[in-house]
């Protein structure tokens, strides 16, 4: 078998990755019921940025004031995207915040088209549309769009940051070390988060379920997460990237579920299968599917 990363490798491991990223509203909203979001996020970001600097303190020797500037600008969306999002699951449920969140697969393809005028392909664009028809039947509750809270409104303003986050990502990573970069931001974004918890004045007492979960978000869906999505970006486009791994939101959405008590509704079952539609009408190739076909 051939070890080479291709495209469609990278594409498997976002998909895998996005598996573990949707146990993060779960982990994260238990953890801000007895914990501020600054606390839980600066502890989060400079274990991994410990850890970073540690295991990788070799390819830290030998990176480039670009590398550093990438880096950084990337901790700097990651910042703003996690605060926003923490913040906001103190107000809303997992399983909504999860699929708000998702929005920024819808503003990436336009960012990058902005960022560097290379034009999405109409697939991707389609799949943006109908992921954006999706996430509007998520909105709707039993009494229409009212049940919009402000807890909604920041994690959709967190979801601007991701998108930019992304963005940029697909921008830097084909041309550096993406291990290397997913280093930087992290030590970016424990930074960021170290100066903000200086004006927290709502620190607890942190308890041993507690740093379970702080452990784990730090190390698993933190550290390992963000240096496969960085490395993985090296061989797939960012619109790509973005709709697979928004496949965060059906894998979040079936955790919060399980073990919040999280409720579906048919219209969210609905919106699993048009964000799934989206993922195929992104993910195939369907003049090579079709072309298969005719052959038999």
């Amino acid at each position: 078998m051939n070890g080479k990363m291709t495209a469609r490798k990278a594409d498997l491991i976002l998909v895998l990755m996005a598996m573990i990223w949707g146990s993060g509203y779960t982990v994260t909203k238990v953890v801000v019921e007895v914990m501020s979001p600054t606390q839980f996020l600066t502890f989060r970001f400079v274990i991994s940025a410990v850890l970073a600097l540690v295991i990788f303190r070799h390819r830290f020797a030998v990176s480039s004031k670009s590398d550093w500037k990438a880096g950084i600008l990337m901790g700097a969306f990651l910042t703003f995207g996690m605060l926003f999002q923490t913040i906001g699951l103190q107000y809303t449920g997992a399983g909504k915040a999860v699929f708000i969140s998702s929005a920024f697969v819808i503003m990436v393809p336009f960012l990058f088209w902005a960022m560097t005028k290379e034009r999405p392909k109409a697939k991707i664009l389609l799949a943006c549309f109908i992921m954006l028809i999706g996430l509007g039947m998520l909105s709707i509750g039993p009494g229409g769009f009212s049940g919009w809270n402000l807890g909604d409104s920041l994690v959709l303003l967190s979801a601007v940051g991701f998108a930019f986050h992304t963005a940029v990502i697909g921008i830097f990573a084909p041309h550096k070390d993406p291990i290397l970069l997913a280093g930087i931001q992290f030590s970016a974004a424990g930074a960021l988060f170290l100066i903000l918890g200086l004006f927290d004045t709502d620190r607890q007492p942190v308890t041993l379920e507690v740093i379970w979960a702080i452990l784990y978000a730090a190390v698993i869906i933190t550290f390992v997460c963000f240096i496969i999505q960085v490395f993985c970006q090296k061989y797939t486009s960012p619109s790509h990237a973005a709709i697979l791994i928004n496949l965060e939101t059906v894998f979040g959405s079936l955790i919060a579920v399980t073990f919040l008590g999280e409720r579906y509704t048919p219209i969210m079952i609905g919106a699993f299968a048009v964000i799934f539609i989206a993922v195929l009408i992104a993910e195939v190739d369907w003049k090579e599917a079709l072309g298969g076909m005719n052959e038999r």
